[in-house]
């Protein structure tokens, strides 16, 4: 909230569509939480396939990413989003290591982030 209005009332502000992919139910519902409080447009896909179709559809502008889906499936649906569209990408981590976060950023990745 700013000034007492939710932040998507605010002058200048710009809803921003978001895919959050994670294989965890519970970091979805947390970020789709967290966005939508923001006045963004959230939608969360558990699986690769189940996130290209919702991608195709909702047209996201940023994806959050978790790389270790689906046994590094995570940075291949990173690589189709990037090829389809010009997506901002944020990538999620349990186990993080040196190379991984050297490939994500070499990747276009905006952000490389450690799960809690």
């Amino acid at each position: 909230m700013r000034g007492g209005l939710p932040i998507s009332h605010t002058v200048g502000y710009h809803c921003v569509r978001i895919l959050v992919v994670d294989n965890d139910l519970h970091v979805r519902a947390q970020f789709s939480a967290w966005l939508t409080d923001a006045g963004h447009a959230c939608h969360t896909a558990g699986a690769v396939g189940e996130a290209l179709a919702l991608a195709t559809g909702a047209s996201p502008e940023t994806a959050i990413v978790n790389v270790d889906l689906d046994a590094g499936g995570g940075l291949s649906l990173a690589r189709r989003l990037r090829h389809a569209e010009d997506v901002g990408m944020i990538f999620l981590t349990e186990a993080p290591s040196y190379a991984a976060g050297v490939s994500a950023m070499r990747m276009g990745a905006n952000d490389y982030l450690v799960k809690p």
